[in-house]
């Protein structure tokens, strides 16, 4: 209460209780939270907080503390964020920025635009997704290692299986993706026949012993069968589920029967996160290359699934409307999937092993350059000593993701919830898909495979 009369201000706090109510005086700014939560617990009637000022304080010198960058965006949809969510837009701020607690409404409006500029949109929900993804530049392939989920708000529980001096797993391939991403079909590499009942599991490209080439499409292979979604557009097949027990491809890479998990990961949150989310934390887990493999729910599933076989020489990047001309790309609820994916991060200490693991995944100079087409302009107006230290962080954050983790996951959707990988029959099947890194996974059971080795199937 601020007067500049010579009348004495009233007892709001008794004037509170004379009404059945009640009520607290705030003498400091220390007091503030706890009064706030003592009013926001007091549930019999009113509760008065009455607060004492300097009547000589002049509107434009109170800089509050809500006026927070991070503190206004926790405050409009904080109950979305993760712990390492907040972390991440500490991170983005830098450490000594987000001490900062006092800044002017001018202050806050110029560095709220910088930060919404930075990220493409001024919407919560957008820097939600993109935090929650780690999707920063737009690249689906590649993104920065981000804090993993710990403590309470971790909704994952890992079960390790193996000691250390055994852990690791050899994997089977065949091919190249850069065949797959170039249209390139070697005549070696498609006849090369892989027996999918050697194997516990494997993805990429295929098609089914007996049918064309130009049906060669997204592959998933479990319980002994490999699925495709046919792509030979003259076929009465077209856009139909495809299966058998042996393969042809220009690009596979398989788990053989003797492979141990090294351990497995429960992950069952009331908010569902984003798949990229999901692979970031076992990644983290792991803390090397890996192949996971198991059954997920999806409150929500994005996937792609090829309708064209890429065979023509022709990128698939460059002429993607024509290679996924006819696919229905909705989003599909309540998606119960069986997953298989690889993830790795490129560090150098094992060249000859990162060498084999980029023929599954997409090269990182190409992640690398697309980064960098895309750097921030740096505002020429005149600006704070906050505001500039803002972009300096903004800046410097870019500058760091130069060891991005790189996955590739396809999933089969069931047409039902099964309990094991050898309930997956070909009738409960629907289709093979691509899975989208925004895809948000609510519950999954995962096996995850250490890689400790690549051998070329002949």
């Amino acid at each position: 209460v601020s007067t500049q009369s010579t009348w004495e201000s009233p007892d709001y706090v008794m004037l509170a209780k004379s009404y059945g109510g009640d009520g607290i005086l705030v003498t400091d700014p220390s007091q503030v939270n706890s009064a706030v939560t003592q009013a926001m617990n007091y549930s019999r009637g009113i509760f008065v907080i009455e607060i004492l000022v300097d009547p000589n304080l002049k509107a434009e010198m109170a800089k509050l503390k809500e006026s927070n960058t991070l503190s206004r965006i926790t405050r409009s949809f904080g109950h979305k964020l993760w712990p390492s969510d907040l972390q991440r837009l500490q991170e983005l701020v830098g450490e000594e920025l987000g001490a900062i607690d006092m800044l002017s409404k001018e202050e806050y409006n110029e560095a709220y635009e910088l930060l919404s500029g930075f990220l493409g949109d001024n919407t919560g929900q957008a820097l939600l997704d993109l935090l929650h993804s780690g999707d920063w530049y737009g690249v689906r392939t590649g993104k920065p290692l981000m804090a993993p989920l710990e403590g309470a708000s971790s909704p994952f529980t890992v079960n390790v299986l193996k000691s250390a001096k055994d852990k690791g797993s050899q994997l089977v391939d065949v091919g190249n993706i850069q065949n797959v991403l170039d249209g390139i079909v070697p005549v070696e590499i498609l006849n090369i026949e892989v027996d999918a009942t050697k194997y516990i599991a494997g993805f990429e490209l295929g098609t089914v012993k007996g049918a064309h080439k130009q049906s060669l499409s997204d592959m998933v292979m479990v319980n002994g069968r490999a699925y495709i979604s046919c792509s030979e557009r003259n076929s009465p097949d077209w856009g139909h589920l495809l299966w058998g027990n042996k393969i042809h491809t220009t690009c596979g890479l398989f788990l053989p029967k003797d492979a141990k998990p090294d351990f497995t990961l429960n992950f069952d949150s009331k908010i569902p996160l984003e798949w990229n989310r999901v692979m970031n934390d076992i990644y983290s887990n792991a803390n090397g290359p890996l192949l996971l493999c198991g059954l997920a729910n999806f409150q929500a599933l994005e996937g792609q699934a090829l309708t064209r076989s890429p065979i023509n020489n022709e990128n698939l990047f460059a002429n993607a409307e024509m290679y996924y001309e006819g696919f229905t790309d909705t989003v599909q609820n309540n998606a119960w999937v069986f997953v298989i994916g690889l993830a790795t991060r490129y560090t150098g200490e094992n060249e000859q092993l990162e060498k084999k693991l980029s023929r599954h995944l997409y090269d990182v100079k190409e992640f690398e350059e697309s980064v960098a087409g895309k750097n921030t302009e740096c505002p020429t107006s005149p600006k704070s000593a906050y505001i500039r230290n803002l972009e300096n962080a903004v800046h410097n954050l870019r500058s760091r993701i130069d060891r991005p983790v790189l996955n590739h996951t396809h999933g089969i959707v069931l047409q039902r919830p099964v309990a094991k990988f050898d309930d997956i029959l070909p009738e409960g099947v629907a289709r093979v898909v691509h899975i989208r890194g925004n895809s948000k996974c609510q519950m999954a059971n995962i096996n995850v495979y250490l890689v400790k080795d690549i051998t070329a199937l002949s």
